[in-house]
């Protein structure tokens, strides 16, 4: 749940006690104006009773209500932005987030609220300016820092993400979250001993932290400590069987040890989980390609360009199959497309030239093994020239 709103309430029934009064004395229009707070502030109540359920609708139903009756209810437009948040609706979750600090300028929570709200929008210099005037109101918070972290991090200021997290671990050192987020950040920067260093003090904190597993098992591989990562990975597999992702990364080691059976097992299982994950079908095609098994090959290929029409590499990859396959005619449709998608792509043009030279078109072979050395893959040209 977000951060609890920091401004003091009035207590309803002392509220009600106060109407009643006024209404027994006769004032009746001060009467109505505070049996109206009364009504506003059960609003409030019943609508934060909605949101611990997650009860969104009814939950906004009633901070609308609340407003209607109070428009300077800053608590009101608060927790109505976090009611939108939950619906994902962030574009009038940060509206009301606005409107709460127009009322109350100093709380800190909406702020952060509002931050929370730019990331999801990928709003991240907004979502830093909120993080920063929170943390000005209230330096002690650790969460603050971790996520001005986090955008700091989207944006690809590694620094500056490091020195949060860093901070927010200075302030809540047992928070294993701040730990992992640290490690992604090193190992963003390739910096994979510090990473591994990072995600084994979270795992320390919560050894069922399956996420610092994974992390780790793909800082081990970086590093070619391929066992390890399998080791990793395993674990993470314990701690959540239906993690499509880690069986698809644990093919990666097997397969850098050259145990493409297992890899092939590994990236099936991924598939199972999620069908629709073309990196796995992709994956399990190079895995049978080591077996020589092409025709299996070519239908992973095919799966994963169906899911995934514009990657390039994949048209690369059928067609060098096909070209080894001698089926030069669909190795030239193949690389062409790769080579559409990405111009720059050097070893489709080779490729796309040696189906030409094994079709004895020549001309075409000498063009495009030119072209392929113009981009910096020289062999094929070298070959021709000979």
């Amino acid at each position: 749940m977000d951060k609890d709103f920091v401004a003091e309430r009035q207590n309803p029934s002392k509220l009600f006690e106060q109407a009643e009064n006024v209404a027994k004395c006769g004032d009746f229009q001060d009467a109505v104006n505070l049996y109206s707070q009364v009504i506003a502030k059960a609003c409030n109540s019943r609508g934060n009773a909605y949101l611990e359920l997650r009860n969104y609708d009814p939950a906004i139903a009633d901070f609308t209500k609340a407003i209607e009756l109070d428009s300077k209810d800053a608590f009101a437009y608060y927790n109505r932005g976090v009611a939108y948040y939950g619906k994902k609706d962030y574009r009038k979750a940060i509206e009301d987030y606005t409107k709460a600090i127009e009322l109350e300028p100093k709380d800190a929570s909406a702020y952060y609220n509002r931050g929370k709200a730019y990331i999801k929008k990928q709003k991240y210099d907004q979502a830093i300016q909120d993080y920063t005037q929170a943390i000005t109101l209230n330096p002690k918070d650790a969460e603050v820092y971790n996520n001005r972290g986090l955008a700091y991090h989207k944006l690809q200021n590694y620094t500056q993400a490091i020195l949060d997290y860093t901070k927010a671990i200075e302030i809540d050192p047992k928070k294993c979250l701040y730990y992992n987020n640290r490690g992604s950040v090193y190992s963003g920067l390739q910096n994979y001993t510090q990473a591994i260093e990072d995600f084994t003090k979270a795992i320390e904190l919560d050894p069922k932290y399956a996420c610092a597993y994974s992390n780790r098992a793909v800082a081990y591989g970086k590093l070619k400590n391929y066992n390890q990562a399998i080791a990793d990975f395993t674990k993470t597999i314990e701690l959540d069987p239906k993690d499509a992702c880690a069986y698809n990364n644990r093919g990666y080691p097997y397969y850098e040890l050259k145990n493409y059976d297992q890899a092939i097992a590994d990236y099936t299982k991924a598939i199972e989980l999620e069908p629709k994950d073309a990196s796995a079908y992709y994956n399990r095609g190079n895995a049978y390609i080591e077996l020589k098994d092409y025709n299996q090959a070519i239908a992973d290929y095919t799966k994963a360009i169906a899911l995934n029409s514009k990657d390039a590499f994949v048209y690369f990859c059928r067609g060098s199959v096909y070209v080894n396959l001698k089926n030069y005619n669909q190795a030239i449709e193949d690389l062409k497309k790769a080579i559409e998608i990405d111009p720059h792509y050097a070893k489709a043009y080779s490729s796309y030239a040696l189906a030409y030279y094994r079709k004895e078109d020549y001309n075409r072979a000498k063009k495009y093994a030119k072209k392929a050395c113009d981009l910096g893959e020289c062999e094929f040209w070298n070959e021709l020239n000979r």
